[in-house]
């Protein structure tokens, strides 16, 4: 919206987008994420035709992301993996932007160019949403229980968990670099 004349102007269409090759897509928009990349990104699930639009016997079913570049304002849309398991936030890993982890009962971790599975594994909880440090060299999951989950984006291995007081439900986190 610009401010001083009140006029709105689409970034980038979502529900609406007119892609031929691709059905409408289902969004979570809970959590603003990723700002350790400088970009805002939400996950969306969609059906890609294979065939006829419409022809749910040849659909592949397949996550993407939207992204806002918070530097340049650039818009984007990508597809990034098979859809096989619900996820509730992702987050591309800073150094490796080719990398994309999601999570919610499972962390996956995908490589964007062949829209493929890089590493899964379920997680003992549910987790909302995910964040990593500024080097890339750790993930952090939270959100839905009392802790924070430490894990090692290579291997996926767990390396701690930080026990919170109460309930992180539906708390987002932000990495501080001081």
């Amino acid at each position: 919206m610009d401010q001083e004349t009140g006029e709105y102007s689409v970034l980038m269409k979502s529900l609406n987008h007119e892609d031929p090759d691709f059905g409408p897509r289902d969004v979570l928009t809970v959590w603003p994420l990723s700002s350790i990349n400088n970009e805002f990104i939400r996950l969306y699930s969609t059906v890609r035709w294979t065939d006829e639009p419409g022809d749910m016997d040849a659909a592949e079913f397949v996550w993407g992301y939207e992204s806002v570049d918070l530097k340049t304002g650039e818009a984007a849309s990508t597809i990034f993996g098979p859809l096989e398991v619900a996820l509730f936030s992702g987050a591309r890993r800073p150094g490796h932007p080719n990398e994309m982890y999601g999570v919610l009962n499972f962390l996956k971790a995908y490589d964007i160019s062949t829209q493929t599975e890089l590493r899964s594994i379920p997680v003992e909880h549910s987790y909302y949403t995910l964040n990593f440090t500024r080097d890339g060299k750790k993930l952090y999951l939270l959100g839905a229980d009392a802790d924070i989950g430490v894990f090692d984006p290579e291997s996926l291995e767990q390396l701690a968990v930080i026990p919170l007081p109460g309930d992180g439900s539906l708390a987002n986190s932000a990495v501080i670099q001081h």
